[in-house]
């Protein structure tokens, strides 16, 4: 599925217009920010368009630091330990989003296991923005877990090998 960037940066700004702030990447053109691993070209894309997003409870990161959201490489430097996903989010309790290195899913990880993905929450970045987007809109916590609602979002997360999905795991 083709996305459109700036659509989908629209929808955010939106959407996140009484949640927080979003900054926008100051210059398509910046220099790629490596924080030490190969990024996905999804997530490059995306890195061009929005630097970071505090939503509530929710900050996406980005190549810089923000007030309250830490930069992906500040991230990965620090001794993020799990292999092929890159931090991409976290929320107020000290829980992340990482999105697959090979720009597959996002996955969830609970504070208290930084060492593995607990589940996959969406089949790629955009779907996983698309689903904070309706969370936002609808007044819920993106934590939320309803089966229903993030099929309706992402209908290729029930294809997602490899780890549980959302809904599987209490």
């Amino acid at each position: 599925m083709v996305t459109d960037v700036e659509q989908l940066w629209r929808e955010l700004q939106d959407a996140a217009h009484l949640a927080g702030g979003l900054t926008r990447a100051p210059n398509s053109k910046a220099p790629r920010h490596d924080p030490g691993t190969n990024l996905p070209d999804d997530l490059h894309r995306w890195l061009e368009v929005c630097d970071s997003a505090e939503l509530g409870q929710l900050c996406l990161c980005g190549r810089s630091r923000s007030a309250g959201t830490p930069a992906i490489a500040d991230i990965v430097s620090a001794g993020w330990a799990i292999r092929d996903f890159i931090p991409i989010a976290i929320d107020t309790t000290g829980c992340y989003y990482a999105i697959a290195t090979n720009g597959g899913c996002v996955a969830f990880v609970d504070e208290d296991n930084l060492e593995e993905p607990a589940y996959a929450i969406a089949s790629g970045l955009y779907p996983f923005i698309r689903i904070i987007i309706r969370s936002l809109r609808k007044d819920r916590d993106p934590q939320d877990i309803d089966r229903a609602f993030l099929l309706e979002i992402d209908p290729d997360l029930a294809k997602v090998r490899g780890l549980p999905l959302a809904w599987m795991v209490e």
